[in-house]
């Protein structure tokens, strides 16, 4: 993660000199945060700073009524304020999302960008996961997230509905008894429907071999269980939105 290259964006129309600028630096603030935290993990005081500059970047989101922007900075001021009162939770699956979700949300000041997003209203998420348990919360933290959720159990099941049905991101457990997820994940690929539609992994061994496997099998992402609803929630935002603008 670089700091942003400010010579080379256009800005949002909608944004004044004086915002554009006030953005830039928040997000290079966090960075900073973000990078310090990874070299130090026991120093968790910096995501007090995070938290702050987070809840700027909502601020000026809902007063511009970008909802957008609002509907990722809320999840992800969400995640940082928890992070902060368990700082248990900071790992790498914590960090590598909140990098991602910064680096996304410096692209939303470039010009036209925001005017091709949609409200995530009318953004429909799949899963399957074989435990109706996780399911459950799975559909809780869509749901939180204001995204239509639908779920499965099984990969036929799954599969049929997939087939049927356009979806703005697809959450799929690897351990599918039936079906390997990564199979699961090559058929759904095969999808003309589905072929540019994001995928996350949900999976215990969010190895660095299951990273490289994912990926060749069509996946995007990985979330490693068990998980943090809020990193889930932030996760899944970044990825319909990215889906919206057509980064998969």
């Amino acid at each position: 993660m670089k700091t942003l290259p400010r010579q080379d964006m256009k800005p949002d129309p909608r944004y004044s000199e004086t915002e554009i600028k006030s953005v830039w630096e928040t997000l290079n603030e966090m960075r900073r945060s973000l990078h310090h935290l990874l070299r130090h993990q026991d120093e968790v005081a910096v995501l007090d700073d995070m938290e702050k500059n987070v809840r700027c970047l909502s601020e000026l989101a809902k007063a511009n009524l970008l909802q957008p922007i609002g509907a990722l900075t809320t999840a992800l001021e969400l995640l940082v304020r928890d992070l902060r009162k368990h700082p248990e939770n900071v790992n790498a699956s914590s960090m590598k999302t909140i990098g991602q979700c910064i680096d996304f949300l410096a692209m939303l000041t470039e010009e036209s960008t925001l005017s091709r997003l949609k409200d995530v209203a009318n953004s429909k998420v799949f899963a399957i996961d074989d435990d109706r348990g996780i399911l459950d919360v799975i559909t809780a933290t869509m749901e939180q997230a204001n995204l239509n959720i639908t779920t499965a159990t099984d990969a036929a099941d799954g599969l049929a509905k997939l087939s049927s049905g356009d979806y703005d991101l697809i959450l799929l457990d690897v351990g599918v008894p039936d079906m390997n997820g990564m199979d699961i994940c090559t058929r759904v690929r095969d999808m003309t429907r589905h072929q540019n539609t994001p995928i996350v992994f949900l999976t215990g061994a969010a190895t660095f071999q299951n990273r490289v496997q994912s990926t060749l099998k069509g996946g995007n992402d990985m979330i490693g269980k068990p998980f943090s609803v809020l990193e889930l929630a932030v996760k899944a935002l970044t990825w319909v939105f990215k889906g919206q603008l057509g980064l998969v």
